[in-house]
């Protein structure tokens, strides 16, 4: 089925949920008619064609969720009211972060599958946003390429930030994570970063002044070694850091008492597992590559293992 015209006599609807289910057809425009809407959430379905502009007119939307669908066209104007938007590109073209701007009550944004057709994420667009929590994007072009943190976090993303995750995968980002990322100490408390960031890459030390952080994912082309500050990171339950860092594993990590699960495969680390991670009692799985070979401990009352 679809969704048929008739529901926008449904004037005092303030949630509308379509998820994971068959209904094909298009959004039709009488949508716009529901003028004390404020959820609209159409995921996983069939539905296609353009999202109807009349979706601009429901002043009291905020939260608007159109993932996994069929969609196709231009994103039109959409309300101020939004404070929360979650969309997937695929089909949807021009210059779709544009139309973002001005949408400063934005307090969670995730952005899938946004590719070159549907025009590359400009970082400098997240300026206006300075009630943001959640920052979500996963495989889209970012442009220019190079690491987009530092323009965000000058353009308001600081010390009194509300920031609360940070999540970037597999779009096409390079270069280093600079070093201001630590101005998000007050508010951080998931960075998840999958990046190629090339050679230059080192994971930079003021990560550890992170110190909300309960969940920390670096997983990319690093060089370097693993900062000692990280053993500052007191809130932290889960670690992940992969792909080529060298050294050795840091005692200061030992201080990390609320420590759940430890990923530290796809490295280069060498050195003996240092005895300070036998006083965690949080610690219930460690993973790391020595001799060539993945390990996976179970923590029990013995220490671990040393490497190679």
């Amino acid at each position: 089925g679809s969704l048929p015209t008739i529901i926008g006599i449904l004037t005092s609807l303030r949630v509308l949920r379509l998820g994971e289910n068959s209904i094909g057809g298009t959004i039709p425009s009488e949508v716009g008619l529901l003028t004390n809407l404020e959820t609209l959430i159409i995921d996983g379905t069939a539905v296609e064609g353009q999202i109807p502009e009349e979706i601009g007119s429901i002043k009291a939307l905020k939260d608007l969720i159109l993932e996994d669908n069929s969609l196709t066209g231009t994103l039109p104007e959409l309300p101020t009211s939004l404070e929360r938007l979650y969309l997937t590109g695929d089909d949807l073209v021009g210059k779709i972060f544009h139309k973002i701007k001005n949408l400063r009550n934005l307090r969670f944004i995730r952005f899938s599958r946004f590719y070159s057709n549907s025009g590359s994420v400009n970082p400098l667009i997240f300026h206006h946003f300075p009630n943001l929590e959640e920052l979500k994007l996963d495989h889209v072009t970012i442009d220019p390429s190079p690491f987009p943190m530092i323009p965000v976090i000058n353009g308001g993303l600081n010390s009194t930030s509300k920031l609360r995750l940070l999540y970037f995968a597999f779009s096409e980002i390079t270069g280093s994570i600079p070093i201001e990322i630590g101005a998000l100490h007050s508010s951080l408390k998931i960075l998840s970063l999958t990046l190629d960031v090339g050679k230059n890459g080192e994971i930079p030390s003021s990560i550890g002044s992170l110190t909300k952080l309960e969940n920390l994912v670096l997983s990319g082309d690093w060089r370097g070694n693993i900062p000692s500050d990280f053993g500052k990171l007191t809130e932290l339950n889960y670690l992940a850091l992969r792909g080529g860092i060298g050294g050795t594993i840091p005692t200061e990590l030992g201080e990390l008492s609320l420590l759940k699960d430890t990923d530290l495969s796809d490295n280069r680390l060498t050195g003996s597992i240092p005895p300070e991670l036998c006083t965690l009692a949080q610690l219930t799985s460690f993973e790391y590559d020595s001799c060539d070979e993945k390990r996976s401990i179970k923590i029990s009352a013995n220490c671990l293992p040393n490497s190679c």
